[in-house]
């Protein structure tokens, strides 16, 4: 049995064999049925072990472990496996082949690292709530068989662990790919997430789908980047880190976008109207074509979607470096841009001039602060500021900004008017 130990509890375990094969990251990877990961929480100045499968939903917590009662900790972990198994409704006899394939306990380092991260959420949304109430290992263990959905690091449903048990009967899993089934998940998160219609959430609820994509953004980033690491160079990896954490968190993320409904106001070129250099702006969409490529090579983006991203990692469509030889590209695109937004004709005053100003000033904020706000929104927050900015004249201020040509943000109209820098 693979027991991998998060670092901080290795001294627990000292006392069972550890694992000199170099092997071991292979044999876990091609038997998760068999490979647990561990650590402690403490709590009341007492240390309380966690074991997590590999494969299924089990977990197995262990109270008080210490140095005086390691030695036990392999006898009541099979204690704790078995009150699991008779809740699943697992036969003995299947138990009995379970530990004897496993065989001795082979202790070794962590092998996937987000599996620790899984065992500390795991401890704060499932164990501590659960362990307030129950103080008996044996009533935790029944009531982790209900509440626990994890497998690898993807929750499930609670009978995908039986399913997964009896196909692996009798035991000779040739592979199970955790990485796949986790990227999958996370997918599958980003997709519904990019159906969001920020139209009907209020300002909390834009933050919190913000959040939820920057989130499932970075744990497809940890995927992507531990892929890459095979073909790339530590230097390289962290140019692709950077660049598509600034791209999908702090641009596409704020327009409640994911990689799955790009569109020209999310595309790389926008960010040329931001102040994005254009080498920036480069290596960019060379990171995004090397996401998109392994999306595609791990069948999570069709023919048509990869294309689709394609699109929008050509090269600017105007490429003013050539024109103007060895000058400084990014000041010629600002030269250029500069002399096409000429200063507007002066717009009608609606409230008055100091009013006009400040909605002005609120419309870049908003920019700032959200990225992309529906007029409704907007009115709603400037109104609960300023109750005297009435509805009717707000509704001709932005209908008179329609037309306006701006660096700082633009009111587009899809049938509902939206401001977006």
């Amino acid at each position: 049995m693979f027991i991998n130990v998060e670092k901080k509890a290795q001294k627990l375990f000292n006392t069972y064999q550890k694992s000199t094969n170099k092997e071991q990251m292979a044999m876990v990877l091609a038997n998760p049925l068999f490979s647990w990961h561990a650590t402690y929480y403490t709590a009341k100045r007492k240390k309380n072990l966690i074991f997590l499968n590999d494969a299924t939903t089990m977990a197995i917590v262990l109270f008080d472990v210490n140095a005086k009662n390691k030695q036990t900790i392999k006898e009541r972990f099979e204690k704790q496996l078995a009150i699991i198994w008779q809740e699943l409704g697992l036969s003995a006899e299947s138990l009995a082949d379970y530990l004897a394939t496993g065989g001795d306990w082979q202790i070794g380092k962590t092998i996937h690292p987000l599996q620790i991260k899984t065992i500390t959420n795991f401890y704060q949304d499932v164990i501590k709530p659960q362990a307030k109430n129950l103080v008996n290992e044996v009533d935790l263990a029944k009531s982790l068989v209900k509440k626990v959905q994890q497998k690898g690091r993807i929750y499930v449903g609670e009978n995908e662990t039986v399913r997964i048990i009896e196909m692996a009967q009798p035991f000779n899993i040739k592979h199970v790919n955790l990485e796949e089934l986790y990227l999958k998940e996370i997918t599958n998160k980003l997709r519904r997430l990019s159906q969001v219609d920020g139209e009907k959430l209020t300002a909390d609820g834009v933050d919190n789908a913000i959040q939820q994509i920057q989130d499932a953004n970075n744990r497809l980033l940890d995927l992507f980047l531990a892929d890459a690491k095979h073909n790339y160079s530590t230097k390289t990896i962290r140019r692709y880190r950077d660049n598509l954490q600034f791209y999908l968190n702090e641009w596409v993320a704020y327009r409640l976008s994911t990689i799955f409904n790009l569109d020209i106001q999310t595309s790389v070129d926008e960010l040329e109207f931001h102040g994005v250099g254009k080498t920036e702006r480069t290596n960019i969409k060379a990171s995004l074509k090397k996401l998109a490529k392994y999306l595609k090579d791990q069948d999570i983006l069709s023919d048509n979607e990869y294309d689709d991203i394609l699109v929008y990692t050509q090269k600017d469509p105007v490429d003013l470096g050539e024109e103007y030889g060895d000058e400084d590209d990014d000041q010629v695109i600002e030269d250029f841009l500069a002399s096409l937004f000429s200063e507007s004709e002066k717009l009608p005053v609606v409230f008055d001039p100091q009013t006009d100003k400040m909605l002005d000033e609120y419309l870049k904020s908003f920019i700032a602060l959200y990225g992309l706000i529906s007029a409704q929104q907007a009115y709603q927050i400037i109104h609960s500021q300023n109750p005297e900015i009435d509805k009717e004249r707000f509704d001709q201020y932005i209908q008179n900004k329609f037309d306006e040509i701006t660096m700082e943000y633009c009111i587009i109209d899809f049938k509902k008017r939206i401001y977006e820098c």
